[in-house]
């Protein structure tokens, strides 16, 4: 041991990096100088299991991370237990807007926690900004799903990669791929009953919920309790009191 000048019982010991590690049973009270111990964990590569058909980004991210190619029953990636990945260049999102494909996928993705769509290129040719606009507005506040944009499949792969990196090697998250549809929980259950009102989104649904409490309550208001709430107008108002009282007739 050499001694530090100028402070009393602090000594530092150099020893082999390599035999430390192998007679190590306890904590040491010495300042080890020899190898950046740290290269073993930044060699480590994060897993990501990608959908069999996101064969472009598969080979970009070859050789940085562990892949598996699956047939995923939600979204493009995997990238831990609790994250997932929709990627679709700007083609396929105005396409998924136009054929409806878009809102029911998004839903599928809540079967994760932290569910994420990638938004890739910026060449919307079908529909109109403000459509565009508001389809990502409808995605982020209604949702409750974050966009992330990128100008081409290797920024793509980059933001894949860092999203794993971050969710495996810092957080310590496994991959969990999952399948089925998770049960809805009471929320879930409310929004969803009160959503299949005529005219009644997500927002309004849940405008509907703060306002009355209960589904019980909005069911006995009348219209115009109804229409007090932002986002009922006169029209919806009637349309959900005629679902509500009008007599079932069976074929």
């Amino acid at each position: 041991p050499t001694k530090v000048k100028g402070i009393d019982n602090l000594y530092v010991v150099e020893i082999d990096p390599q035999k430390a590690m192998e007679e190590y049973r306890g904590p040491l009270d010495l300042y080890i100088k020899g190898e950046d111990t740290t290269k073993l964990e930044e060699e480590k590569k994060p897993k990501i299991v990608i959908d069999h058909r996101e064969r472009t980004i598969g080979k970009l991210l070859f050789g940085r991370a562990e892949l598996e190619f699956k047939n995923l029953e939600f979204g493009d990636y995997v990238l831990s237990d609790r994250v997932v990945v929709e990627r679709k260049t700007s083609e396929d999102f105005e396409n998924s807007i136009i054929d409806g494909r878009l809102f029911k996928q998004l839903k599928e993705l809540k079967n994760y926690e932290k569910p994420i769509l990638i938004i890739e290129g910026d060449r919307f040719e079908r529909l109109e900004e403000n459509v565009i606009k508001g389809a990502i507005l409808s995605i982020v506040l209604d949702y409750h799903i974050p966009v992330l944009f990128s100008r081409d499949p290797e920024e793509t792969a980059d933001i894949l990669l860092k999203l794993a990196e971050r969710e495996q090697l810092k957080n310590k998250r496994p991959v969990e791929i999952r399948t089925g549809k998770r049960p809805m929980s009471l929320r879930e259950r409310q929004r969803f009953i009160v959503e299949s009102f005529p005219d009644v989104g997500p927002v309004t649904a849940e405008n509907l919920l703060l306002n009355f409490g209960t589904i019980e309550n909005i069911v006995n208001a009348s219209e115009e309790e109804l229409m007090e709430v932002e986002g009922v107008g006169k029209a919806t108002a009637r349309k959900i009191k005629e679902v509500l009282t009008e007599r079932y007739k069976g074929e």
